[in-house]
């Protein structure tokens, strides 16, 4: 049970580093681009470092459980941690995508010519 602890906190670190530097980027560039948010994505957006932090304290969580000599508590609170991953890891990139779409459709509806790829030679 210490082994899984111990991948599911490798799993939360890497959770943390992507909230804390993937979730500023999205919440620059809709604010560059004027966007109105869906409440999820204005939530995800606006509390992106508060959810890496937490990613960030339950990887320490699981370490400190999984090096401590409790294996069957570090076992459950590590399937509770991988739950929790799995939620945010559908609802977030889901969160950040959705308002992209509905920008793409606005600019389509307004008549605005989309540049096309460049052609071979």
């Amino acid at each position: 049970m210490r082994i899984f602890a111990y991948i599911v906190a490798v799993l939360c670190l890497a959770a943390a580093l992507g909230c804390l530097i993937m979730i500023p980027r999205f919440h620059v560039m809709y604010g560059d681009m004027g966007a109105e948010l869906p409440v999820l994505s204005r939530i995800i957006v606006s509390y992106g470092g508060l959810l890496g932090g937490l990613f960030l304290f339950l990887a320490i969580s699981l370490v400190v459980l999984g090096s401590l000599n409790k294996p069957k508590l570090a076992g459950l609170a590590a399937g509770v941690v991988l739950l929790l991953l799995l939620v945010a890891g559908i609802l977030v990139p889901v969160a950040l995508m959705l308002p992209m779409s509905t920008i793409i459709q606005s600019l389509d509806d307004s008549g605005v010519d989309t540049p096309l790829p460049p052609q071979a030679p």
